[in-house]
């Protein structure tokens, strides 16, 4: 009886760290970068040459790839029980980021500098 009610307690909190993680693991890709009152869109960077604004790689072992108009990081990154997303990445350079609901994912450096991306 113990070793059934131990696989069905590991097997309810391996699904349940799977659920918290889904919405959050996956490449974003940035839509829009708000630096103090300046907002450059993705139409923007391609006009500038560049291929994209970057992306935010989030992998379920907690690492991460950061990449802001070419300049790319690894980092890590960890979820807080409010969905609150912590990324340290690159020279120890940290951000956090959040969820909309409607899929939106706003992170916002240490700079202050915003970026708006999509799955």
């Amino acid at each position: 009886m113990k070793k059934k009610f131990l696989v069905i307690t590991i097997v309810f909190l391996t699904m349940l760290i799977m659920t918290a993680c889904k919405g959050s693991v996956g490449y974003w890709q940035i839509q829009e970068i708000t630096a103090g009152n300046i907002t450059m869109t993705q139409e923007e960077v391609a006009e500038m040459g560049l291929d994209k604004a970057g992306f935010l790689k989030l992998q379920k072992s907690g690492k991460c790839v950061v990449n802001i108009l070419g300049d790319e990081m690894e980092g890590q990154w960890t979820e807080a029980e409010d969905g609150t997303i912590s990324i340290v990445y690159g020279d120890n350079q940290k951000g956090s980021a959040v969820i909309a609901e409607d899929g939106i994912m706003t992170f916002t450096d240490s700079q202050g500098t915003e970026y708006k991306l999509k799955k």
